[in-house]
């Protein structure tokens, strides 16, 4: 299965998003660029549905929202 992946910034940061749907899961990235600590929060789809983006992570834009829901979507008609 296909591996999709999104980048997007704010005023300070640096965020992205990978998504697995060989592994059913999401990786989302804090502070991309730095090395410095633990900066990623995994997610499977069942909790992505559940409870939605993780709280580290501020909301993607909705380009990057809708295209991750039409990847949810497409994969799992």
């Amino acid at each position: 299965m296909k591996q999709y992946s999104w980048i997007w910034y704010t005023e300070d940061n640096v965020y992205g998003l990978r998504l697995d749907l060989a592994d059913g899961r999401l990786e989302w990235y804090d502070t991309i660029g730095c090395d410095c600590d633990d900066n990623t929060t995994e997610q499977t789809l069942a909790q992505y549905q559940q409870s939605g983006i993780p709280n580290v992570i501020p909301i993607p834009p909705p380009d990057i929202l809708a295209e991750l829901h039409q990847a949810l979507k497409t994969a799992y008609r």
